[in-house]
């Protein structure tokens, strides 16, 4: 069941968050470096959770020290000397296409998306919410949409997953949604019934 509240709660939360973080320059020379080829896949990379985790293994995405040299759609991700993410530069056909800086709050993780230069850019903002050691929620908003995803109920064998692409204000607002499981040894997914 939707909770509509409570995704326009979080649609809200993460713009007036979006509107207080602004762009910060990192010295890539105290960074550790690493990059992975997008093939040309929307929104790969930016997220952490079961769902992305097979999307990666099912289009053979990894993340490595290289990036061969006629790759034109790749993420270049800059991390601290504890490996935590600091930027990612998202390129396409070859060019800088936007940057996305993170920010950590006491149970959550975003990153936020600027131009090259550090201005404003219009697109997914990504929240990734922790519980312990255990992703529980993976977001990305832009303006009035969110793309929401879930994930309880975590066994060894197991987790159950909710997945929402909603407007806020939409005709429709429920544009998409889905439940399911996630199994472990080997990552798979089966969709229930909605």
């Amino acid at each position: 069941m939707v909770d509509e509240k409570y995704l326009q709660k979080l649609i809200k939360n993460v713009s007036a968050l979006r509107k207080k973080v602004s762009h910060s320059p990192i010295d890539p020379n105290e960074c550790v470096v690493t990059y992975m080829a997008t093939k040309r896949k929307s929104f790969v990379g930016m997220k952490s959770g079961y769902a992305e985790q097979l999307f990666r293994i099912e289009n053979g995405i990894k993340e490595s020290e290289k990036i061969r040299a006629n790759c034109k759609d790749y993420l270049k991700i800059f991390r601290n000397r504890q490996g935590d993410v600091l930027q990612i530069e998202k390129y396409a056909n070859g060019r800088i296409d936007c940057l996305f800086q993170s920010y950590r709050g006491e149970s959550l993780f975003c990153l936020f998306p600027f131009s090259a230069n550090g201005g404003f850019y219009p697109t997914y903002s990504y929240v990734t919410v922790y519980e312990g050691e255990k992703i529980i929620e993976e977001y990305m908003v832009d303006g009035d949409q969110i793309v929401y995803e879930c994930y309880s109920n975590e066994t060894e064998t197991s987790v159950d997953y909710e997945f929402v692409n909603y407007v806020n204000g939409g005709k429709a607002p429920i544009l998409e949604q889905r439940t399911g499981v996630f199994g472990f040894a080997p990552l798979r997914y089966e969709n229930k019934m909605r």
